[in-house]
């Protein structure tokens, strides 16, 4: 039985990163490594994000792992950069939405906010800015948007003129610029307890709980045209490593 994660008494801004995924198409070229720990100039792609998250204000980070999980542990342990470090193992693999509500499941404090983040893409995000707008907008849920000049890969996303998405777009292979969901969410851990799946089951964050809440509750955009980058495919993985050393990230 697990135990909760207790609150701390003082706040602290908590992220979750989704870090057990299977990476089967990137296997071809990190055949024994989990994508979070892809190496780019001989650091792996998790450093990265977890050195721009901190640097937004992120105190405590909580790794949901299952692939290749004591790989990840190994490395990392429990601490970086004087941040703490907390592990969340799936019993199986649960998908997206089934290992954030696993990992939710493990938190006392359900009324708080918490950061949700993609464990395979960058994004450049002003979180001050996004949070100003995740309380003036009364939302439940905030997701990160981003613009894609060419889209080969992902799924749009409408909003009306107040930013309130109306709509998750199947995938247009091919299609041209698109806003898309860029892997970071806001969200109060109770949201996910009001739908259909039971803890310990496996679905989609993107293809199942998304098109869902949208219906009945407060889901907003914030668009940012910071870099961004998703690691999840050889191709995308190669540019990375100009990405980064582009953006003044590596040394």
């Amino acid at each position: 039985m697990y135990l909760l994660l207790k609150a701390k008494e003082e706040f602290k801004l908590k992220a979750i990163i989704l870090a057990g995924g299977l990476g089967t198409r990137l296997k071809s070229v990190v055949p024994d490594l989990p994508k979070p720990l892809a190496p780019i100039h001989q650091r792996p792609f998790l450093e990265y994000q977890l050195d721009y998250w901190i640097d937004q204000g992120v105190t405590e980070f909580y790794l949901s792992v299952c692939y290749l999980a004591q790989k990840v542990k190994s490395h990392f342990q429990n601490s970086y950069r004087g941040c703490k470090i907390y592990y969340i193992q799936e019993p199986a693999p649960l998908g997206t939405g089934g290992a954030i509500l696993y990992s939710l499941s493990q938190f006392e404090d359900q009324k708080s906010d918490v950061v949700i983040l993609n464990g395979d893409t960058f994004v450049e995000v002003d979180f001050d800015a996004m949070l100003s707008f995740h309380k003036k907008s009364d939302s439940n849920l905030s997701i990160a948007l981003r613009v894609v000049e060419c889209n080969d890969r992902y799924s749009g996303v409408e909003l009306d003129k107040n930013n309130k998405i109306t709509q998750f777009c199947q995938r247009e292979w091919g299609s041209d610029a698109l806003l898309i969901n860029a892997g970071v969410y806001l969200l109060k851990p109770e949201l996910l307890s009001f739908y259909q799946w039971k803890c310990g089951e496996r679905f989609s964050i993107e293809d199942d709980f998304f098109p869902e809440v949208i219906k009945n509750k407060n889901v907003y955009g914030y668009v940012t045209s910071g870099k961004f980058i998703d690691i999840g495919i050889p191709k995308d993985y190669e540019k990375s490593k100009s990405f980064f050393k582009d953006a003044g990230q590596v040394h």
